[in-house]
């Protein structure tokens, strides 16, 4: 798959966040009109969803941001150093394995020879949510795609004691539940990070940031 535009990078992503709101905007319509008990399952049925938005579209979007990089041809010389950290991560995990100087040289050669070739990074299985997207594990996704791994340092409790706990706690068959106030302001503030998300990729694409000098 190629992306070869600013706008079809647009679209893309604001197509996946559109119908990511539209579903859970429908599950909690319908929990607000439901009562007692009913109401109590639909907003405990709806966390997971919202967790389910949460990881598919950080993974997604961080995948189509690497896709379009891909797509643009430059050379490795002319992106900024998480783009080799990316090709090179197996050879770099199995140098740091080695006590050889030899491997260690050969790598060091790889890397300054593939320097002046055209981008080719893998773009599957590089953005590891791990299944449980906490604060860490964006920190490090934000450092694998050559963004601020602190950006969203103030939403840690957020994410990890108010979204991922609790969606953990009901998805291991526990009995947690959640009132309708608290899952609103839940829902609008994880959004709020998908879209600051969304809209800094694009301006990334835009600015052409990703570049060592743009």
């Amino acid at each position: 798959m190629k992306i070869k535009s600013v706008e079809d990078f647009s679209d893309i992503l604001n197509s996946d966040i559109a119908w990511r709101r539209k579903e859970v905007q429908t599950l909690l319509n319908y929990a607000r009109v439901s009562k007692g008990r009913d109401q109590m399952s639909a907003l405990r049925a709806s966390v997971p969803i919202l967790y389910s938005h949460w990881e598919g579209f950080i993974k997604n979007s961080s995948e189509q941001y690497l896709v379009f990089v891909k797509s643009q041809k430059y050379l490795f010389k002319d992106l900024k150093d998480n783009f080799l950290a990316i090709k090179f991560y197996t050879t770099l995990k199995n140098c740091e394995e080695s006590n050889r100087v030899t491997y260690h040289q050969e790598v060091i050669n790889s890397i300054r020879n593939e320097c002046n070739e055209r981008i080719n990074i893998p773009t599957d299985n590089v953005i590891r949510t791990e299944s449980n997207l906490s604060s860490e594990i964006l920190k490090n996704i934000l450092l694998t795609i050559g963004i601020d791994p602190d950006l969203y340092e103030l939403k840690n409790h957020l994410i990890d004691a108010k979204l991922l706990k609790i969606r953990n706690e009901i998805a291991h068959g526990e009995e947690t539940y959640v009132d309708l106030p608290d899952y609103e302001l839940l829902i609008t503030e994880i959004f709020d990070i998908l879209s600051d998300f969304k809209n800094r990729l694009e301006n990334i694409v835009i600015t052409k940031a990703f570049l060592v000098v743009n």
